[in-house]
Formats: C-alpha cells, sequence, structure tokens
C-alpha cells in the first residue's frame, strides 16, 4: 500500500487531465494555394484553438527555423479563418514543407505539412 499512495497524486493528476474534456491544442491546415502555372509561392492557412483576436507568424521550412512569411490573426472565437499567404520562391525547398504558426518572438504553436511543393 506504500507504493500505491506515493503513486496515487501522480495517477489522479493523469486521470484529472485526462478526464476534464477534450484539451483543445492549437492545430492548423495548410494547403498550396496557387496554381502550378505562376512562379510565386502560396500557401492557404486554416486553424484552431488558438488565443482570440491574437496575431501570428506564419514560417515554413523543410529544416531548421522557420523563414517568416507573414502574419495571421485569430478571428473572436480562436479560429484562424483560411488564410492566403504569398511570398516569393528565392529558396528552393524540398517538399514536404513545414509550415508553423508562431508567437511572434516566442516559440512555434502549430505544425503541419504540405504534400506537394508550394513553389513551381
Amino acid at each position: 500500500m506504500v507504493n500505491w499512495k506515493l503513486l496515487s497524486p501522480a495517477g489522479l493528476i493523469i486521470a484529472g487531465i485526462a478526464g476534464c474534456g477534450p484539451l483543445n491544442f492549437p492545430y492548423i491546415y495548410a494547403s498550396v494555394g496557387r496554381p502550378s502555372y505562376q512562379t510565386d509561392g502560396a500557401i492557404l492557412v486554416s486553424g484552431s484553438y488558438f488565443t482570440p483576436s491574437t496575431k501570428y507568424n506564419v514560417g515554413i521550412f523543410t529544416n531548421g527555423a522557420p523563414r517568416m512569411i507573414g502574419k495571421v490573426q485569430a478571428d473572436s472565437a480562436g479560429n484562424i479563418n483560411q488564410t492566403k499567404i504569398e511570398y516569393s520562391c528565392n529558396t528552393t525547398l524540398q517538399i514536404p514543407i513545414n509550415v508553423e504558426i508562431y508567437i511572434i518572438n516566442g516559440p512555434g504553436l502549430a505544425q503541419t505539412n504540405t504534400v506537394q511543393s508550394t513553389c513551381f
């Protein structure tokens, strides 16, 4: 019983976290936002469970730190409605391209990747 008493608080915390409803972590979707015959890149970004009415950076990368390509703002419900972000294709990125939403001057909050190139 001694071991049970020592493990019980940790078990209750885990059970409490798992049982207090859905944990709504920020998430995003990203897709190619430009036809293949155009030369610059564009990504369509949408997401949910962000801090309402807050601006975020959008960055892309294949490895290393993201390169900022634009900004989005969550609406009053914390959703990022489908937003087109256009950028120059000066750098050749390999697919899949990782897309990240991050706090301005802060950490990344949500990440996804595209299954095809956004620059042609």
